[in-house]
């Protein structure tokens, strides 16, 4: 299965690139491939063309239209391979564990939609799934309409829901940046 790593956004309100945060002395990006290798053969970057040097060597696909929130990318993914299942996740969740991941491949249920997990207030959180192709003319349709929201989406089809404690909370403003650099020393 292929896994896309969201990439493309702005980062206006914090000011950086967030797949250049560190976790464990790695950009995010290369946290969450490393993270990703078991569970993927293939693990691409969905990033804007103004991005590409960034993420040079590594495999990317290019957002289908540029800061149109994270569906632009999935749709970008979904154009790239119509045929295949991958699994999408933002770049800045910080707070995700391994158990997170096995969890979501593990229970992933090929005759729904799409699979996804509620986060710690059990709320369900879309930008950590995996997507069917069953889905991708749903969203494909969404994303021409003018609609962004993928949680809209899944709300409306047939989805396997895993139950969790994940923690899903991004890196947004330099509020939360600085909340995270505290608490991780380690970096």
């Amino acid at each position: 299965m292929t896994s896309i790593i969201l990439c493309g956004g702005m980062s206006s309100r914090l000011g950086q690139p967030k797949a250049s945060i560190l976790r464990e002395r790695l950009p995010l990006h290369l946290w969450w491939q490393n993270a990703l290798a078991p569970f993927s053969e293939t693990i691409k970057i969905s990033c804007n063309a103004e991005q590409l040097l960034q993420f040079k060597g590594q495999q990317t696909v290019l957002d289908y239209e540029y800061y149109k929130g994270p569906l632009s990318g999935i749709v970008s993914q979904i154009n790239s391979d119509p045929d295949e299942a991958f699994f999408v996740t933002a770049c800045d969740l910080v707070y995700i564990r391994p158990q997170d991941i096995n969890t979501i491949f593990r229970q992933r249920k090929k005759e729904y939609n799409a699979t996804a997990m509620t986060d710690n207030t059990g709320h369900v959180f879309p930008l950590f799934a995996i997507l069917e192709p069953s889905i991708f003319p749903i969203l494909e349709k969404e994303f021409r309409e003018g609609k962004r929201s993928l949680l809209k989406v899944l709300s409306d089809t047939s989805i396997n829901i895993i139950p969790s404690d994940a923690d899903f909370r991004g890196i947004n403003t330099p509020r939360e940046l600085n909340e995270y650099l505290q608490n991780h020393s380690n970096l």
